[in-house]
């Protein structure tokens, strides 16, 4: 038995522990959610010309400073993307398992163990986007904060990126980025790697184990990287929303879930951004009214 027969054949026992290591990406962006100093659902924000409330994730709180500001920012964006990206990318932690037990070398590390190195590889990437966007959100909120025409302008110019975001959904770069993603996540290049660690084992035992940590993170950031690029759009339509609204939030989640994992996604990410679309018109109907 070959190929997907031969993955397929993993002992039961063993898928158990995959999915449990994907729940435990679960559980540690509930936990992390769990120990932030405060909520910043709670903390509220400070009302702003034009009807809409500038939120405290971009400023200091009281009495801390702007390191302070970035550090908490960065822990509630990974906590968030963990939550919101871990549906999908369970599927191809999963694949990444079945593709390690595939081959006697890399059989000698255990799965659950290199899967959670190649998750640590793709939440770093989208760790590292947001210690870049946390910057751009900041300069952007104190502009707004010291010209009272862009403030009033604010919900305009969030609809109009709502509404950006959604017509990217039906062009060429979104179906390539989108397609980039699943073959990534699907495993054809980390399976290729995998043959080529297990055409090495004859190596030391420590250059075998170094080499197929290497090979884990680096799946992981690759498709960390082509992640990000597929979603630039879905999270820029979730800033300008509101980072902290639990719908929004849900909706991204779903949108970017059902366009990574289900069939026909074209036919997915037009249905989705025309929701997108839809909303946007709403957000402004809703700031012309105000």
């Amino acid at each position: 038995m070959n190929g997907i027969g031969e993955r397929l054949a993993a002992p039961v026992s063993r898928r158990w522990r995959i999915f449990i290591v994907s729940s435990a990406w679960l559980a540690a962006s509930k936990a992390m959610n769990s120990v932030q100093p405060a909520s910043f659902g709670a903390m509220g924000g400070m009302p702003m010309p034009g009807g809409w409330m500038l939120s405290h994730v971009w400023t200091p709180t009281c009495g801390h400073t702007w390191l302070d500001a970035a550090v908490t920012f960065a822990a509630m964006w990974l906590a968030m993307t963990m939550a919101m990206m871990l549906p999908s990318l369970a599927p191809a932690l999963y694949r990444h398992a079945l593709a390690t037990y595939a081959t006697r070398a890399t059989r000698l590390m255990r799965a659950p163990s290199l899967a959670l190195l190649v998750g640590a590889g793709y939440f770093g990437v989208w760790l590292l986007a947001g210690l870049l966007l946390f910057p751009c959100g900041a300069a952007c909120v104190a502009l707004a904060l010291h010209v009272p025409a862009l403030a009033r302008a604010t919900p305009g110019i969030a609809a109009c990126i709502v509404i950006i975001a959604g017509a990217l959904q039906f062009t060429r770069w979104k179906m390539h980025a989108l397609m980039c993603c699943r073959i990534e996540a699907h495993g054809e290049r980390i399976e290729h790697d995998v043959k080529f660690v297990s055409s090495i084992s004859l190596v030391a035992l420590t250059s075998l184990v170094a080499l197929t940590t290497w090979t884990a993170l680096r799946d992981g950031t690759r498709l960390g990287l082509h992640c990000v690029v597929c979603c630039a759009n879905w999270m820029a339509a979730l800033i300008a929303i509101g980072m902290m609204n639990p719908h929004a939030m849900l909706c991204v989640t779903a949108a970017i879930t059902a366009e990574r994992v289900l069939p026909n996604q074209r036919l997915i990410a037009r249905a989705t951004g025309g929701v997108c679309l839809a909303w946007g018109a709403w957000m402004i109907a809703r700031a012309a009214i105000v």
